[in-house]
C-alpha cells in the first residue's frame, strides 16, 4: 500500500484529479493539493451536477435515459470534430436500426 500512495503521490494527473473531487465535493479550496489551473477549471464544464443528473433520471423513461448514456459514451468515444452533424448522423442511424428491428 505504501508503494501504490508513493506513485499516487509523484503522479500529477491523479493530483489534478483529487483537485478536482475536492472541489465538487466542495471541500476548502486552502486544502487542495495543487492549485488548478485555467484548463482545469474549464474542465468543469463537462462535469454534470449531481442533483441535475438524478432530476433527470427520475423525469425520463429508462429507454431514454440508455439512449442519451449510449449517445454520450459514443460522443467521448468518437469525439466528432462536429458535433451537430455526427449527432444527426448518429440518431439516424439509430433510426433505421429501431425500425429494422421491429419489421
Amino acid at each position: 500500500m505504501q508503494k501504490l500512495n508513493s506513485v499516487l503521490d509523484n503522479n500529477e494527473g491523479y493530483k489534478t484529479l483529487k483537485s478536482i473531487n475536492m472541489i465538487l465535493k466542495d471541500e476548502d479550496a486552502a486544502q487542495l493539493p495543487i492549485n488548478p489551473l485555467p484548463e482545469h477549471i474549464l474542465a468543469f464544464k463537462y462535469a454534470p451536477v449531481t442533483s441535475e443528473v438524478k432530476t433527470f433520471e427520475k423525469q425520463t423513461t429508462p429507454e431514454l435515459a440508455a439512449i442519451l448514456k449510449q449517445y454520450t459514451k459514443s460522443i467521448l468515444k468518437e469525439q466528432p470534430s462536429d458535433l451537430i452533424v455526427w449527432s444527426l448522423r448518429y440518431f439516424e442511424e439509430l433510426s433505421v436500426k429501431s425500425k429494422n428491428e421491429a419489421a
